[in-house]
């Protein structure tokens, strides 16, 4: 597999893991030892997080503290180093509206900047970076909440 291929994995892996609130996958996907202190994440309205503890504790936080989430990836570049390598990407999201009951759903979009590192392990994400536009609601009959098709105003797309 070619380091853009894997690159492209990690980062796959990476928004599965955040989907399915699997902290020990994302756990796995970080620089660890003593490439620790080097970690940092931008959460959307965060200031900048320092070092892995502090990093995977705001994952176990956002991840404890969300309902539902979907990413559906777009306009994925990737640029490979020796050892860095840099990732971006467009992140569709479409997310439980929690001021709404659970037939509404919010949408946004943002762009996404990974930085990885080469290791010993193999690549491992070194800092993230989000950036977000302004939600989207939609609403949704019940029997259709959670499903693509038509029947959600605004219509919108399946992943």
């Amino acid at each position: 597999m070619s380091d853009r291929d894997r690159l492209v994995e990690l980062n796959e892996n990476f928004y599965a893991a955040f989907e399915t609130a699997d902290l020990d996958a994302m756990d796995a996907i970080w620089v660890n030892g003593e490439l620790a202190a080097s970690v940092t994440c931008v959460h959307p309205g965060w200031p900048a997080l320092r070092g892995r503890d502090e990093v995977m504790r705001s994952w176990a936080m956002i991840m404890a503290n969300t309902t539902y989430i979907q990413f559906v990836l777009t306009d994925v570049e990737v640029e490979v180093g020796t050892d860095f390598a840099v990732l971006t990407c467009v992140e569709n999201i479409l997310t439980d509206d929690e001021d709404d009951d659970e037939t509404a759903f919010a949408g946004a979009k943002g762009v996404a900047t990974n930085l990885f590192r080469r290791t010993q392990e193999g690549w491992r994400t070194s800092s993230a970076s989000r950036r977000r536009s302004r939600p989207t609601r939609w609403s949704c009959p019940p029997a259709r909440a959670r499903d693509c098709s038509s029947g959600c105003s605004p219509p919108r797309p399946c992943a």
